[in-house]
């Protein structure tokens, strides 16, 4: 299975095909709280807010080697920053936070093209440059559009 691509693939394509209804496959979010969530890595990426790294030093290398390779993050992975309950929703609609999200987005895009050489954490994967940081929102995009059916 391939993985999305932020800055090539038409995200709207994929938006279309989720509403606020959209039964996720699997997990405890609902279709707005995915998208908010997806949202919420941009201003770690970009350096406008700086997060701790909760994976121990001696795990980074093989933490790396995964954000790396091809493998999928796995169905019902808990995040290390999302905890037990799920936040309470940001925006006043789906389609707000879909707009949000695509802004994000290209705000990560010009700042990864005018700072390719800046480096920041990521809670589970460290101090990691905008290559990286990309891969890790592939990554991550693909693994939520695949628990509400969007890739299907």
């Amino acid at each position: 299975m391939a993985f999305i691509h932020i800055f090539n693939d038409n995200l709207n394509h994929y938006f279309d095909k989720l509403n606020e209804n959209t039964p996720a496959k699997w997990g405890r979010m609902q279709a707005q709280h995915m998208i908010e969530h997806l949202g919420w890595t941009f201003p770690a990426c970009t350096g406008k807010v700086e997060v701790p790294v909760f994976t121990l030093p001696e795990k980074l290398p093989a933490r790396l080697a995964f954000l790396r390779g091809e493998d999928h993050f796995p169905q019902n992975f808990r995040s290390v920053i999302l905890g037990d309950d799920l936040p309470v929703l940001k925006f006043s609609s789906i389609g707000e936070a879909k707009q949000k999200l695509l802004k994000r987005i290209e705000e990560f895009r010009i700042y990864a093209k005018e700072n390719p050489d800046a480096k920041h954490n990521h809670p589970v994967f460290g101090k990691i440059g905008m290559e990286d940081w990309l891969r890790f929102q592939n990554k991550h995009f693909t693994h939520h559009f695949n628990q509400f059916g969007l890739m299907d």
